[in-house]
């Protein structure tokens, strides 16, 4: 077994203190990993551990997330007892509840949407169709909870050791319970062979396993540490805790290993379908690793065994599809079999089987770790560094050699054992003696051999095949990750480079099949493949038709005869033989059941006139098809050349389509094919069929399709004139990936805005959240320069809706946040009078304008709310909210902390108009919005109408002695913008080729002000630090220039950044 560190995150980077990761999970499609971080949740890519979106759904550290069995909900709770359900589509949340006390634990119905949670002294239960959560109190602490694979009950842990087991439907009755001595650190149900079991572990490191029906313990085992967390997934128990290590035990609670994390202490781990474990650490870091245990696989003749789980193996006759399998308690770390028996490698012992009947012959003790293994008819061959040794079944030495480099690898022979080492050597031992056979000129990897010839794979992916009677090379292909000789016809191998498998036969050109993975066997005329831990077999071509070209009949008798030719191959054969008049070996692919067709090629076809033999049919398509035969029917088809039936025929079946990618279609047919291929999720082949068409639009449109974003810029650049396909949908998918800013780079390499308005519209028509609402402004404002900072405005709206809507007026709210409040509201409003907006609802904005005002003490702004409120059709909640908002202005004074002046009039703003505005109602000014909060920052806004470049006018330093001028007009001169100095100007500037008007503001009381180069957002310090250095990237634009040279699709475009409106 071994893990790899995939990627890890520093989750705390943002954060002053380092505070631990108490849980994470996966979402149910695996999209994303959401880890609970302090007060946040961030959302994690699990393909590159990039934090692609962060919340901040609690006001408190969130101790459990959990994501719903069906994947549409997630929930997280808090130390201050908050529960948070939100939508897994956009991460919103849309129910809160609560507990007096921290609820440290969720658990979901498999099959129903329920949730439980757990606080100290009472449980909740949440359905979808009630108003709040049911409340359950209990007399003791609760430690743990967890469903039923059922769900029809779930259980809760104590901190006295009781166990109580409920019918959620019948709560609060105890169905039953059990009673441990030790104190339970953490108990959940599991389900494996038909039963359903409950695991616990205990403060004294025991890990114990029942029988839910009848409290029976199955398996008991200890534990190094402390134990907290316990996941069961295909088979086996991954059990971790207060420690840095995380124990594996079989479903029997076997001990296998353990992987080793990089923290010293983990609170929660989550796994995913591709075997990739997600670890939640006290310091911070979110791990993710691998969990490999490497391939195990022998052959000899069409017998294979080969490992499906790390304590099993699959003993399978490829011919007639009978298998036998082994279980074990212990790791497999490797297969070897041949003729008469089977070897089993462990890391601490060998196990030997018959491999007829499938009964132990011995068992030999020992240290065989690290060690590669080898059987011969009468000896078990392994090596160990430089040493090789034969051993009998008993553990006997039969003899030993040492070799002057370390074994990298061995391979039994018929007649003896081939070794490679790492300087290139490789030598035969037969009769006890070391015969250098061929010195390679790099560390050997692979090896194997056929008669007189062994192919090597060397340490840099080079296939060579030596002659072993005089080391002259035969072949060498440039790479190679897998290789297989046939078992039947020696000059017949295939290699593979982990994408296409090769069929090479003597001087023929090879054959391609397009198959991932790793090339195991060649078994017959069947390619054994290992594909991300499954095993395919894969029917193969071969050279037939070129054979039988060349007049090579004698080849394709061998082939055909030795290797089996499936049924369509032998009608193919059949069918040349008539047109050829060739009829010596026909009657041998002939089934010898069939009297009457063994007789026609026998006797009448070879003294038949051509006539005849011209009206000699091949077999009927429509009747293969008719009759069920699909693939044979399918091949009928493509003979004939008949690609529509081809199309249709494949569209029923998934293997028929995989059959049909190997087919040459003709060019115009490259779209239809290659759509039937994504269908069915063969995405290279359906690229490899475009590729060969001379049209590159639905090549790039396929790259599109599957998130191949780097292939799809990369065809843009060979043919611009895809560029108008490619990336208006580019953009549309990297917005519904969250990818925004990637989103808004790609829209506008596109030079024609009609495409681009367009593209918008179809991106609208996805938006559900403010958030989206927010960027997708923004997109429209880059695409519409003359109203560009009003759609910002629009943008600076829904952010500030997005941070309302996580706003109860149920929990207390200081001064502070009451001011915060305000502020958006009081924006929110103004903007809102000028554009409705989509999505938004005004009441809501209303009430909590009028809340905040009322505790404030700002009697004019609580009039107006309340004067806007009833015009509105008010339900009981709001009005209640009215009313009690109304009482409570009456007893609050009036904050003065909220009379922001206009920096030009002096007045005060929010005094100066009888509704929100956006410019001072005395003077007229327009005012500046800090984006974050809508807090008015002290800026003048001044406008210059000459003919010079104002910012150049504006660097200039002016002299020492002189006078800095008075502003007299909203309009300013040269003179003006040159004697003023630098520092008292802020400019709102965006790139030249975004064809947007500056803005310029006076900055007389030299406030810090905060411009995003890459939208224009103006934000004061305290929302610069609350936004862009918590999140990294403007709340806006989503844009961090300092990140862009790391991220790949931006570097990929980064050719079209002098063009584009968007600095990146």
């Amino acid at each position: 077994m071994k893990s790899s560190l995939l990627w890890e995150v520093n989750a705390n980077r943002s954060l002053s203190t380092r505070c631990p990761i108490y849980s994470l999970c996966f979402k149910i499609d695996h999209s994303q990993l959401i880890v609970a971080c302090a007060n946040d949740l961030l959302f994690i890519d699990p393909k590159n551990g990039e934090i692609v979106e962060k919340r901040r759904p609690h006001q408190a550290p969130i101790y459990c997330v959990r994501c719903s069995p069906d994947g549409i909900f997630f929930a997280s709770s808090s130390a201050d007892g908050a529960v948070v359900i939100s939508r897994s589509i956009n991460n919103d949340g849309f129910i809160r509840y609560g507990a007096p006390c921290a609820t440290k634990n969720l658990c979901w119905c498999p099959n129903k949407q329920m949730l439980v949670s757990c606080s100290s002294k009472e449980f909740h239960v949440w359905h979808p169709d009630d108003n709040r959560a049911a409340r359950f109190k209990v007399e003791e602490n609760i430690v743990s909870c967890s469903f039923s694979p059922s769900g029809k009950t779930f259980l809760l842990s104590f901190e006295n050791g009781d166990v109580f087991i409920y019918d959620p439907f019948n709560l609060p009755n105890v169905l039953q319970s059990y009673h441990f001595t030790f104190p339970l650190t953490s108990v959940s149900y599991t389900y494996f062979d038909d039963t359903e079991y409950i695991i616990t572990t205990d403060l004294e490191r025991h890990v114990s396993l029942f029988k839910a029906s009848d409290k029976t313990l199955v398996g008991k085992n200890s534990l190094t540490f402390e134990a907290l967390s316990t996941i069961f997934i295909d088979g086996f128990f991954l059990i971790s805790g207060i420690s840095g290590r995380i124990c594996l035990m079989t479903a029997g609670l076997s001990y296998l290993g353990e992987i080793e994390s990089g923290g010293d202490f983990i609170w929660d781990t989550s796994i995913n379908s591709n075997g990739e474990l997600a670890i939640a650490r006290r310091d911070g870091v979110v791990e993710l690793r691998s969990i490999e245990f490497g391939l195990a696989f022998a052959r000899s003749g069409s017998i294979v065994a080969y490992r499906t789980n790390a304590n099993q193996i699959r003993i399978r006759n490829i011919v007639d599809q009978s298998q036998q399998d082994l279980t074990f308690l212990k790791i497999v770390h490797s297969i070897q079999m041949n003729s008469t028996k089977i070897l089993i490698h462990f890391k601490d012992a060998l196990f030997v089987y018959d491999s007829k009947t499938y009964e132990k012959i011995s068992e030999i003790p020992g240290d065989f770790d690290n060690c590669e293994f080898a059987l011969t008819e009468t000896a078990i061959v392994y090596s160990k560094n430089k040493e090789l040794k034969f051993i009998d079944t008993c553990g006997k030495t039969i003899s030993f050699f040492t070799f002057r480099r370390e074994i990298t690898t061995i391979s039994n022979s018929s007649e003896g054992v081939i070794v490679g080492c790492v300087d290139g050597t490789i030598s035969f031992i037969v009769n006890d003696k070391a015969h250098l056979l061929v010195s390679h000129n790099c560390a050997v990897e692979m090896i194997e051999r056929k008669e007189h010839q062994i192919a090597l794979i060397d340490r840099e992916s080079h296939l060579t095949i030596y002659n072993s009677f005089d080391s002259s090379v035969l072949r060498s292909i440039e790479y190679s990750k897998s290789f297989s000789f046939n078992d039947k016809v020696s000059d017949l191998f295939a290699s593979s480079d982990g994408n296409t498998i090769y069929i090479f036969y003597k001087d023929c050109e090879p054959i391609k099949h397009y198959v991932e993975g790793i090339l195991l066997a060649f078994v017959r005329n069947l390619l054994i493949v290992s594909n991300r831990g499954a095993i395919e077999i894969i029917p193969t071509l071969l050279p037939y038709e070129e054979l039988i070209n060349r007049n090579m009949w004698d080849d394709v008798g061998r082939l055909a005869i030795e290797l089996g030719a499936n049924d369509a191959q032998s009608e193919t054969i059949l069918n040349e033989c008539i047109k050829r008049k060739s009829f010596e070996f026909a009657p041998l692919l002939i089934d010898k059941e069939d009297k009457s067709r063994s007789f026609l090629f026998a006797e009448i076809l070879p003294n038949s006139p051509d006539s005849i033999i011209d009206e000699t049919t091949v077999s009927d398509p429509q009747k293969l098809e008719e009759n069920g035969d699909s693939q044979k029917a399918l091949d009928a088809y493509a003979s004939k050349g008949d690609w529509e039936s081809v199309l249709r025929l494949a569209a029923t079946n998934s293997n028929l389509v995989r059959q049909m990618a190997d087919f040459a279609f003709p060019k115009k047919y490259s779209a239809q094919v290659a759509k039937l291929l994504l269908e069915f999720g063969f995405g290279d082949s359906a690229i490899r069929v475009l590729s060969n068409s001379k049209d590159f639009k639905n090549p790039a449109k396929a790259h599109v399709f599957l998130g191949q974003w780097i292939d799809a810029i990369s065809l843009t650049r060979l043919s611009p004139s895809v560029s108008p396909v490619v990336y208006p949908k580019m953009a549309q998918l990297l917005f519904e990936s969250n990818l925004w800013f990637e989103s808004l780079v790609c829209l506008f390499v596109v030079n024609d805005s009609d495409i681009r308005a367009e593209a918008l519209r179809t991106i609208q028509k996805c938006v559900i959240s403010f958030d989206q609402h927010k960027f997708i402004n923004l997109m429209s404002a880059f695409n519409d320069p003359e109203r560009y900072w009003s759609l910002l405005d629009l943008s600076y709206v829904y952010l500030l809706i997005n941070r309302l809507k996580k706003v109860s007026i149920f929990l207390p709210i200081n001064v502070e946040d009451a001011t915060e409040i305000f502020y958006m509201c009081h924006f929110i409003c103004a903007r809102y009078k000028m554009t409705p907006m989509k999505g938004v609802d005004f009441g809501d904005i209303l009430i909590l304008l009028l809340f905040s005002a009322s505790i404030l003490g700002l009697k004019r702004w609580v009039a107006y709310a309340l004067r806007e409120i009833m015009q509105l059709d008010l339900d009981e909640h709001r009005r209640r909210i009215a009313q009690l908002s109304a009482l409570i202005s009456k007893e609050a004074d009036h904050n003065k902390d909220i009379d922001i002046k206009c920096p030009k009039c002096g007045n005060v703003v929010f005094s100066s108009g009888r509704m929100p505005l956006l410019v001072c109602g005395i003077c007229g000014m327009k005012i500046a919005f800090s984006a974050y909060s809508g807090k008015p920052l002290p800026l003048i806004h001044i406008s210059y109408k000459g003919k010079s470049n104002p910012v150049i006018l504006i660097q200039k330093e002016p002299l020492g002695n002189e006078k800095t001028p008075e502003l007299t007009s909203e309009f300013v001169s040269d003179e003006f913008l040159e004697k003023t100095p630098p520092e008292m100007f802020v400019i709102q500037r965006l790139k030249k080729t975004a064809g947007v008007e500056d803005q310029l503001w006076l900055n007389p009381t030299l406030c810090e002000v905060h411009v995003c180069n890459i939208c224009g957002t103006m934000m004061n310090s305290v929302d610069y630090e609350k936004s862009v250095m918590v999140l990294d990237h403007c709340p806006i634009c989503h844009g961090n220039e300092a990140e862009a040279d790391d991220n790949q699709i931006l570097a990929a475009l980064r050719s079209f950044e002098a063009e584009s409106p968007i600095l990146f």
